[in-house]
């Protein structure tokens, strides 16, 4: 262990204070979006408020800090191209033509209510006849 201020709200407090400017640049830096660098952050403070508070700090909690906040960043990171990475290999959906919509709604609007709901309902949950029948 090494001699660090015991934890309190207020050296935490003040702690931040002194630390959050540069943590949120790093977070920021790496991860190319504020609100990413907001999120790295609030990670970053609880898991050294957490070591801090527990009485396991191996190390001063500004060095904890830094290793979290660039730790999580780069997670962040990662995450994120992963999404992007994910996002381009999904396929798109066909877009549908707005005229064709409007005919089948107007289609729709002749028909009795209870047999527009089956047919809508066969549509969307594909369900046989034989199941719409005991629906």
């Amino acid at each position: 262990m090494i001699p660090t201020p015991a934890y309190s709200e207020a050296h935490f407090a003040r702690f931040y204070e002194e630390t959050y400017a540069s943590i949120w640049r790093l977070a920021r830096r790496v991860c190319g979006d504020e609100e990413e660098a907001a999120d790295v952050c609030q990670q970053a403070y609880l898991a050294v408020s957490g070591y801090w508070s527990g009485g396991r700090l191996r190390e001063e909690p500004r060095h904890l800090l830094y290793r979290v906040a660039k730790f999580r960043a780069i997670d962040s990171l990662r995450a994120s191209r992963r999404r992007t990475r994910l996002l381009g290999i999904l396929p798109t959906r066909p877009s549908i033509d707005p005229a064709a919509v409007n005919t089948v709604e107007l289609a729709l609007a002749e028909l009795p209510r209870k047999d527009a709901s089956l047919l809508l309902l066969q549509a969307v949950t594909g369900l046989s006849y034989e199941e719409l029948a005991q629906v």
